[in-house]
Order: structure tokens, then sequence, then C-alpha cells
């Protein structure tokens, strides 16, 4: 199940609604596939092959191309002692090496684009 998160900002200047996790219907492999570039496409389809160790969310992230919060779609493989992570499309059009992950969105400091105050992470609610 995902989670709808509101960031505020403590000073009023921004405002953002991500949805988080993984939805029922997006965790089957003809969907997941959709979010990712064609080249992404062989790892994803072995993973799945194979039955090994994999997982799929969309993370909160920090676009530091577009300076703002988006969500980004994350597939990483793990075999053994091997792991690989794929970001995959997201709405700004952004270059991977753009987007920086945040893990742990009710822990980890997050400032506001416009005027850097503090962001406040609310749940606003839940997704499928």
């Amino acid at each position: 199940m995902g989670r709808i998160v509101c960031l505020e900002c403590e000073n009023g200047d921004y405002r953002k609604t991500l949805r988080i996790g993984t939805g029922q219907k997006e965790s089957e492999k003809d969907n997941i596939i959709n979010f990712f570039a064609t080249a992404h496409h062989p790892a994803i389809h072995l993973a799945y092959e194979k039955d090994s160790g994999y997982s799929f969310s969309h993370y909160p992230a920090f676009c530091r191309a577009c300076s703002d919060y988006i969500t980004a779609p994350v597939f990483e493989t793990m075999v053994g002692s091997y792991s690989d992570r794929f970001i995959g499309k997201t709405d700004c059009g952004d270059k991977p090496d753009d987007i920086q992950l945040i893990y742990n969105i009710d822990t980890e400091e997050l400032l506001c684009p416009i005027c850097k105050g503090r962001l406040t992470p609310k749940t606003q609610g839940y997704w499928e």
C-alpha cells in the first residue's frame, strides 16, 4: 500500500503532495516496466524470470535540475552480494543523476526549495 504525503513549509511558502510507496496493481511486472527506460527492461525481466530478490517503490526525491520535490520510481535487484538500482521516468523528465532519493521522509531534514525553511511531512492518506 502506498502513502500520500504532503510536504508543508514552516513559512507557508511551499506545499507539495507526493504519492510514495507501491500500489497493488503497480507491483506487477507489466506495470513496473512502463516506468523505466527501454535500456533497463532486460534487467527487470531477468529479475522476474530468475525470481531473484528485487523491489519496486515510488521514492520521494529531490530533483536538482528543477529544484523541486518529486516522486521517483525505483527498481532494485539483489542477487547475492550484488545489487543494482534503476531510477525510472519522472514527471519533470529529469536525468537520474539529477535525482536525490529520500530514504526516510519522516526523519530526513527537508528544506523548502523557495525559502530554505523546514518542511514538515504529513500523511494525508493511503493509496493502492
